[in-house]
Order: structure tokens, then sequence, then C-alpha cells
């Protein structure tokens, strides 16, 4: 429970500083790629966050002597995701 409110309070923080660094309308806008539909845009995005969640549990849910470099492996898939789905 204390948790749950610390990721509030957190949260609430972070907007207020967001909000005083950007004052006014923040316009952002995101689209898909010319020829792109929704339906594909969306399979590609669960794609890539299923790809990222297994490197994840692969790299860094199973304690191994290799573990400290989980964050590497974790990073690079980002990278190649981000750079697959654009």
């Amino acid at each position: 429970m204390i948790v749950f409110i610390a990721q509030i309070v957190g949260g609430i923080a972070a907007s207020a500083v967001v909000s005083t660094l950007f004052p006014g309308d923040l316009n952002v806008r995101t689209t898909l790629a010319a020829g792109v539909s929704i339906p594909r845009g969306l399979f590609i995005e669960m794609f890539c966050t299923a790809l990222l969640i297994f490197t994840i549990l692969m790299l860094a849910a199973e304690k191994h002597k290799g573990t400290f470099l989980a964050p590497i492996g974790i990073g690079l898939s980002l990278f190649i995701t981000q750079l697959a789905s654009k």
C-alpha cells in the first residue's frame, strides 16, 4: 500500500515538474507512417513489445553469472525494435 501511494505522489510530482518546464499546451501527435493501417500498426507494436518482454525475461529474470550484462542486452533489444518498427 505504501508503494502504491509513493507511486501516485511521484507521478503527481513529475507532472508538476513537466508543467513547470513546459508552460502552455504541448502539441504532441503520434501518427503511423504512410501506407500503414491501424491494425498493422497495432500488430507491429504488440510484436515489438513481446520481443522486449521476452528479452527482459530471458536476461534479467533468471539470476546467473551474466546477469550484470542484462541492461546491455535489453538496451540493444529496445534499440533494434525501435529501428525495425519505424
